[in-house]
């Protein structure tokens, strides 16, 4: 596959095992491009109210729906400022409860997907969703 040029890629999962596989997979399919993964959600909202997350220069962020602290639809309404606005967002979650998907779109998700239970639909999901919101969408 073709890599993507230094783009970064944020993911924000309070599950440590959900973050390594997700490394791995991005490390792997997209070498060029930065991981950038964070495992508390209050860091990530301390972070945005102090204009910090900003200086990352995410090029896509993946959010986890349900973390301890500040969730991730919290999260999401928070990252819907207007400099984190044109930065793709996907909701990624186990949750398949239609307000939950309605709550993440209404506060600015570009898309909500369920979080995939092997690693070879991981690894699938995971790929053409960083080719299509990096590659494909012209943002």
């Amino acid at each position: 596959m073709d890599s993507i040029q230094r783009k970064n890629i944020v993911y924000i999962e309070d599950r440590l095992e959900d973050i390594q596989l997700f490394k791995r997979i991005i490390k792997k399919e997209f070498s060029d491009s930065n991981f950038i993964s964070f495992d508390d959600s209050e860091k990530v909202r301390h972070l945005i109210e102090n204009n910090e997350f900003e200086k990352i220069r995410p090029d896509l962020i993946f959010i986890d729906l349900k973390m301890p602290k500040v969730s991730g639809l919290e999260l999401l309404g928070d990252l819907n400022k207007q400099e984190f606005r044109r930065i793709p967002k996907i909701m990624f979650s186990s949750s398949t409860i239609n307000s939950d998907i309605e709550h993440a779109y209404n506060l600015g998700a570009n898309s909500y997907v369920e979080k995939p239970k092997s690693f070879q639909s991981l690894k699938y999901t995971v790929v053409n969703a960083v080719k299509y919101w990096v590659e494909i969408n012209l943002s």
